[in-house]
């Protein structure tokens, strides 16, 4: 593939999925103005499905987000470095309202009646009813246990505070950044990130962050990563990259990845306790929590992760639930690229069921999922990947990747981001 092709398709690639679904519904603007469609969470998932379905048809299409402004984990990775700000990737929705119609509301879900098809949320007493639901809240972190005991945190908020995840961009992402700021001034020292077990959203990032991080600090900072479950080695071809970057001769010496063991205790002095390793004396820990689907999401339509028809993201359990991104349970990536895909098919279906001659949805819908992994401050590598519903299970269609990682890459890694983030946003 020559450099102006590949560069054409990676550029192409936030907006590809959105074209097989047009054929059918751009012309469905009638007929819809009765029926009610609430969609809960702003992020690429949940914004893109509330958009395309107003895009596709009239119905009413309210959006609750208890944020006013959606930061996106997608390049929040270079705020942390210092290359971009939280404002540079922080959308609002005034572009969903004033251009779409979207009803946005920002206020938080209290409960779902899926009997009555409604919505209860904290800012009113009065139930919305709902024709259809899109759940798309995105990640909840699970407590890991380690507080209670002597010299450890008194509870998971104070865990996460002085231990940041930063795996929700915002104040998480600030807080991570401060302190590698810190440590960076202090001219040596050690950095953890703990790898959460899968399944986890963005399986490169922790990889990922090790890598931008060791670039930014320097040569005199050890960084460790510690892989419960090697997820290292579960993340196809980007597995070979990140694989000549690591430890001795390599371009990150000073990077050490332990696979196949724990973090078992923190101690407040961030003394961080590996299983069959030893202590880790830190100036600095990245803890990223085991993570699953959000209560209102396990609640509702039970599970861990909440399990799906592919052809419409229907509920396996719950009629007129859908659920898209992270929250949901099939064997596509968890990531923002991928729940922008997912929400146009499920808008698709949903605007098909609702109009006046309701139609089945797509038999055998296809996703793409498309990464850039920022190597250091100019060099990045790239995955994308497109899934097919087979009629029995989503199997991957096609993959293509970057064999290694180039400034090229770094540079349309930004015009990948502008194109996802205006047509999610935009």
């Amino acid at each position: 593939m020559t450099n102006h092709s590949r560069r054409n398709f990676l550029k192409g690639a936030a907006t590809a999925t959105a074209l097989s679904a047009l054929p059918l519904t751009a012309k469905a603007t009638t007929g819809l103005n009765g029926k009610n469609v609430i969609v809960i969470g702003g992020g690429f998932a949940g914004a893109t499905a509330a958009k395309y379905i107003r895009h596709w048809s009239d119905a009413n299409v309210t959006l609750i987000e208890p944020n006013v402004e959606y930061n996106s984990c997608i390049l929040s990775g270079l705020v942390v470095t210092g290359e971009r700000t939280l404002d540079q990737v922080s959308f609002d929705y005034n572009t969903l309202q004033s251009k779409y119609g979207v009803n946005v509301i920002a206020d938080t879900v209290n409960s779902i009646d899926s009997g009555n098809q409604t919505v209860t949320r904290s800012g009113s007493a009065t139930p919305l009813p709902y024709d259809k639901l899109v759940l798309a809240p995105g990640i909840e972190f699970i407590d890991p246990g380690l507080t209670g005991g002597a010299g450890q945190f008194s509870n998971f908020e104070v865990l996460q505070n002085e231990c940041p995840h930063a795996w929700k961009a915002g104040a998480q992402t600030t807080e991570l950044k401060n302190q590698v700021d810190a440590l960076q001034q202090a001219g040596s020292g050690t950095l953890v990130i703990r790898v959460p077990k899968k399944p986890f959203r963005c399986p490169p990032g922790p990889y990922e962050r090790a890598c931008t991080i060791a670039d930014y600090l320097g040569p005199n900072f050890d960084v460790k990563i510690v892989d419960p479950d090697d997820s290292l080695n579960t993340i196809g071809v980007l597995t070979n990259v990140f694989a000549g970057l690591f430890g001795s001769g390599n371009l990150y010496p000073n990077i050490e990845h332990i696979a196949g063991e724990d973090v078992t205790n923190i101690t407040s002095g961030k003394v961080v306790t590996v299983s069959n390793y030893g202590d880790i004396a830190a100036q600095v820990v990245n803890f990223i929590p085991d993570q699953r689907a959000p209560a209102i999401v396990r609640d509702t339509v039970g599970g861990t992760w909440g399990a799906v028809d592919p052809v419409s993201y229907e509920s396996t359990t719950t009629a007129n639930i859908h659920i898209i991104g992270d929250s949901q349970a099939t064997s596509q990536p968890k990531a923002g690229h991928i729940a922008n895909s997912e929400a146009k098919v499920c808008a698709d279906a949903i605007v098909r069921s609702l109009m006046p001659a309701p139609m089945l949805p797509y038999a055998y819908p296809m996703t793409n999922s498309a990464c850039f992994t920022p190597i250091n401050s100019n060099e990045a590598a790239w995955i994308s990947a497109v899934y097919k519903y087979d009629g029995s299970a989503i199997v991957t269609e096609k993959v293509g990747n970057s064999p290694t990682y180039n400034e090229e890459n770094h540079e349309v890694m930004f015009d990948w981001a502008n194109n996802l983030f205006s047509d999610t946003f935009g």
